[in-house]
């Protein structure tokens, strides 16, 4: 019967890891839950925009509803959904490197351009910001120069001190 105990040992070894998992598991689960719970206090800190007051149950009048009413409500609404055109969806917008290396490229070509020339008549939301973006960065890097001259105005987009000197150097 030696090798009973041998087997409690194994057993009990199986049962101690088990546990230890269990242990270590729970440890992480408490720790979340201290940070949700940190969370939640920094969060009912802030506060959020008022939803809008609905009129109670008993002030609408259910009464004056029809089957005739609701079904002219339903049809002016698919009217209007059918006279809404579809949005187009660009399914991925040029990254912000590409759109750099098409601005830099246009200014080698020309002193100057419009931003609004770089952008084109398509003025895709998504367009728009990833050109502006690339501008910024440009201008932070010193190979190009923007200026407004008025107030919403376009911008004018002009080589950086970078790209003249290395336009001189290659002449």
């Amino acid at each position: 019967d030696e090798g009973a105990p041998e087997e409690l040992d194994e057993e009990g070894e199986a049962l101690r890891l088990e546990l230890e998992a269990r242990l270590r598991e729970y440890a992480r689960v408490k720790a979340l839950g201290g940070w949700l719970a940190e969370r939640e206090a920094e969060q009912a800190l802030r506060w959020a925009r008022p939803g809008g007051e609905l009129p109670a149950a008993e002030e609408i009048p259910l009464e004056d509803l029809s089957v005739d009413l609701l079904a002219r409500a339903l049809a002016r609404l698919v009217a209007e959904q059918r006279r809404r055109a579809p949005r187009a969806v660009e399914p991925e917008p040029p990254s912000v490197l590409e759109r750099m290396a098409e601005i830099v490229s246009l200014l080698r070509s020309t002193w100057s351009l419009l931003f609004s020339t770089v952008v084109g008549p398509e003025r895709e939301r998504a367009e728009l910001v990833v050109t502006f973006l690339a501008l910024l960065e440009l201008v932070r890097l010193g190979r190009a120069r923007a200026q407004q001259t008025e107030l919403f105005g376009d911008i004018v987009i002009e080589r950086g001190r970078e790209e003249v000197l290395t336009d001189a150097g290659t002449d």
